[in-house]
């Protein structure tokens, strides 16, 4: 178990420093549920959704392809853009 949590611990800090996101309060949480997903289903499935199929697989394919640019974060919340970043783009749409 060990692994695993050092597997997606390392896999979501690398792909939210490379695209500047920063992480829900309850980021233990998160992991603690991915991991939960792992040992169930067999791979770190978002636990903020039902279908264990591969486009669900921590970050999912909607944060992969720009959710959180769009949104301020992912759909359940574990990857957000830095507080600065949504008052800028919350200001930009409002221009």
């Amino acid at each position: 178990m060990q692994q695993a949590e050092a597997e997606i611990t390392e896999r979501i800090d690398n792909f939210a420093q490379m695209r500047g996101y920063v992480f829900n309060e309850d980021k233990e949480l998160f992991i603690k549920g991915l991991l939960t997903k792992k040992s169930r289903y067999g791979d770190f499935f978002c636990p903020c959704r039902f279908q264990n199929i591969p486009e669900n697989i921590c970050p999912c394919f909607d944060t992969r392809m720009g959710r959180v640019r769009k949104n301020g974060s992912c759909l359940c919340g574990l990857f957000n853009l830095p507080a600065s970043e949504v008052k800028a783009a919350h200001q930009h749409k409002n221009a």
